[in-house]
């Protein structure tokens, strides 16, 4: 299945959890990152093709080029991403480097990562759980 395209900005609510990080690489905004533990526990865009790299930390807030801060929104954020979405759908971490898409679309032997799940067509509530199987 596709991958999501957001329309806007990136505005988490007033209860998300945040941090700041160090980018390991080029980091879009709504980029889905990962820790990196081999490379100082940077983060780096997700995607599902591999177990290490399917163990989503949060979503991306702003673009961030390699060792520069970026601002992620982890557990308990509901996101505000301009569009996009299909509302009462479950996302996961995408095939495709920081994207994510409906479960429904991962392809066999993608690791599954839930992100969250869409509370409208422009909301994305963020609630990360690594399940460790395969589509």
């Amino acid at each position: 299945m596709a991958n999501v395209t957001f329309t806007g900005v990136a505005i988490p609510d007033n209860k998300a959890n945040m941090a700041c990080r160090v980018a390991g690489g080029t980091i879009a905004k709504h980029d889905i990152v990962y820790i990196d533990t081999s490379d100082a526990n940077s983060v780096k865009p997700a995607d599902a093709s591999a177990a290490g790299t399917a163990v989503a930390y949060g979503m991306a807030l702003h673009a961030a080029s390699d060792g520069e801060y970026v601002l992620v929104a982890t557990h308990g954020a509901t996101v505000t991403v301009g569009g996009g979405l299909t509302a009462n759908t479950r996302y996961v971490v995408g095939g495709d480097a920081g994207k994510i898409e409906p479960q429904s679309g991962l392809s066999g032997g993608e690791y599954i990562c839930e992100l969250g799940y869409a509370t409208s067509t422009t909301e994305l509530y963020v609630d990360i759980y690594y399940t460790g199987n395969t589509a």
